[in-house]
């Protein structure tokens, strides 16, 4: 019996090469192909300067040949073809291993694998069908048949004879990733047969290396007006069409996810810096700039929880106004860039306190608008950003300056709402530290949010989080979404246990209510207790 180290989580210790991913995709050098590298930067494609390169090839299964198969094979048993973009569309399976040693002991993986890819146009077409968007499978019909599946046990050498192909091809995951057209998330609920946890689509967002897996497919796609995609399969003839906007959110990082190997997060450093470096430069040749600054201003979001002061060093905080501006490439402190965007929101984004003082002093708006509607709405401030993306220091020193803490965002949630729900939990300044922060300087306990949708970028996970946030109190929410710190915060601050939902599918229920109804005994506890307590002073 051997055992593995993948993306979805075996057990053999990462390589030491994790840097040196950037070698060839198709089995070409760099400089064999110049020319088709200058053309795609002048058509504007997503591939741009010297595409991520894998230090060994894609190995991956004909679509025919998968329907041939009755259960997931290894490397060597399979025997994979070398794939080249010729050859047809690539679909990258992320999932995780449900065994220390196999990464599908019951067959439910492979089996619900088979019957996606055999129904994958049809249950694509059912995806958008709800969409006013974008209704545009990840590849065309005609090349279905051509598709060529790429899954790190048949795509991986297995074998311990093979640890240093084996060690390169995991080091090139990031690289497969972004070669893939699309990535197809398989995650139906599984018992894992050693440790007995729960395998869902949720452990697979927590697990490091998917993270990963998801970062290298957003950044190589990344752009503020279409947000990146991944399908997501829990159950047979069904697919969720996931939009990625969690990717660079501070507690999604890849190295605040689980590994098995606690080293990896070190080692993995270089690559997430080299997939962000890549990702800024790709855009910046394309002309997207709002995509570049955007990018460069979540680095410190994508880089959080990194080991060393290697990964700190790597953000180059700049502190004058005059580095600041130069940085993100604006001639005034004033100036509105692509999506509304002002060098005052990156100092927000990038929680650089200095550079929020200086460009406020300098003129700066501290309650300026940008019109970026991705992922949360339009007409944000530099507060609702600090807030949401856990920048403790700026959000700080916008409040010194006055930012309105209850007027935050046009279309989006207020950031109280957000907070409630446990949104910028970070391990450093967690949400209900945020909260607490706001609360002290006037945010309003008793506003309902109120989602206006001002997009047509509504996917069902946005539906149903725009039906979920209408016409709710921050509590009823806190309540809801199990975030006990932010209901004792909230009642510390005097909002009212008993004010009811005036919508959203809760039409009068308060928060004891939900409370009841999902039988929270420890919310219900603090919640009767807060009512005795109002009794008690009332009397006097």
């Amino acid at each position: 019996m051997h055992t593995v180290r993948t993306s979805g989580g075996g057990e053999q210790r990462k390589s030491q090469r994790a840097s040196s991913f950037w070698v060839d995709l198709s089995g070409k050098d760099a400089e064999t192909f110049p020319e088709e590298s200058e053309s795609l930067i002048e058509t504007g494609k997503s591939v741009v300067y010297e595409e991520p390169r894998s230090t060994f090839p894609i190995y991956a299964v004909s679509l025919r040949d998968v329907e041939k198969m009755t259960a997931m094979m290894s490397h060597e048993d399979v025997q994979p073809e070398r794939w080249e973009p010729s050859k047809g569309p690539l679909c990258f399976v992320s999932h995780q291993w449900t065994s220390l040693d196999l990464p599908d002991h019951t067959g439910k993986q492979f089996e619900l694998l088979k019957h996606t890819l055999r129904d994958l146009h049809y249950l694509f077409t059912d995806s958008l069908h709800n969409m006013s968007h974008a209704k545009v499978p990840p590849i065309k019909p005609e090349e279905y048949e051509r598709l060529w599946v790429w899954l790190d046990y048949w795509s991986v050498p297995q074998s311990a004879q093979r640890a240093d192909e084996r060690s390169a091809a995991i080091d090139s995951i990031p690289a497969y990733a972004l070669a893939a057209s699309f990535i197809l998330v398989l995650c139906p609920t599984v018992v894992h047969r050693d440790t007995g946890a729960t395998c869902n689509f949720a452990s697979w967002e927590r697990r490091g290396w998917c993270r990963l897996e998801r970062l290298a497919f957003s950044l190589a796609r990344y752009s503020v007006t279409s947000p990146p995609y991944v399908y997501v399969v829990r159950e047979p003839a069904k697919i969720e069409r996931y939009m990625n906007s969690k990717f660079h959110k501070p507690s999604q990082s890849v190295f605040c996810g689980e590994f098995t190997v606690m080293d990896d997060r070190v080692r993995l450093l270089p690559v997430v810096q080299s997939l962000i470096d890549h990702g800024c430069q790709a855009r910046k040749l394309q002309g997207d700039v709002a995509a570049w600054r955007k990018l460069l201003a979540m680095k410190r979001t994508l880089l959080f929880g990194c080991f060393g002061e290697e990964g700190c060093g790597t953000l180059c905080v700049t502190h004058s106004v005059e580095d600041f501006l130069a940085k993100y490439e604006f001639s005034s402190v004033t100036e509105h860039g692509p999506a509304g965007m002002t060098p005052l929101h990156y100092a927000a984004y990038e929680d650089n306190a200095a550079a929020v003082r200086g460009l406020i002093s300098s003129g700066a708006d501290v309650n300026v608008r940008d019109s970026d509607e991705f992922p949360y709405g339009g007409g944000a401030t530099p507060l609702f950003y600090a807030a949401v993306y856990g920048a403790f220091e700026a959000a700080q020193a916008l409040l010194e300056a006055r930012a309105d803490v209850n007027n935050v965002a046009i279309t989006a949630p207020s950031i109280g709402h957000l907070l409630s729900m446990g949104f910028s939990d970070t391990t450093d300044f967690p949400a209900a530290t945020m909260l607490s922060l706001l609360l002290a300087n006037g945010l309003d306990t008793a506003a309902e949010a109120h989602w206006r949708a001002p997009h047509e970028q509504l996917d069902s996970r946005e539906t149903l989080y725009r039906d979920m946030l209408g016409g709710t109190t921050q509590r009823f929410l806190a309540v809801k979404h199990r975030q006990i710190q932010q209901v004792q915060l909230l009642l510390q601050w005097g909002a009212d246990p008993l004010q009811p939902c005036g919508k959203g599918g809760h039409e009068g229920l308060n928060p004891l209510d939900i409370a009841r109804k999902l039988d929270l005994q420890d919310m219900v506890i603090l919640l009767e207790e807060k009512l005795k307590e109002s009794a008690i002073i009332e009397q006097r």
